[in-house]
């Protein structure tokens, strides 16, 4: 599965910082695919450019609905 993010979708005056914010993420997920202790862990980088960034989909759960409430061991594994 792939998701898209795309700058053209964000309002004319958010776009310099959706921009630099896609720049970002695009450095991150090409930095993580050299950890291997992340491998299979964090998104792939599938392709960036003209403002377009495509990235695999990981399962899961947001947090707001997971919520991991008095699981101690998560919150210091966290820091």
């Amino acid at each position: 599965m792939r998701s898209r993010s795309s700058k053209s979708r964000a309002r004319r005056w958010t776009r310099p910082c959706a921009r630099w914010l896609l720049g970002r993420e695009a450095a991150a997920l090409q930095a993580l695919e050299a950890v291997p202790a992340v491998a299979g862990r964090v998104p792939r980088l599938l392709a960036c450019g003209h403002g377009v960034l495509v990235r695999t989909w990981l399962d899961g759960r947001p947090l707001q609905e997971a919520r991991p409430v008095g699981d101690i061991g998560y919150f210091r594994a966290a820091r």
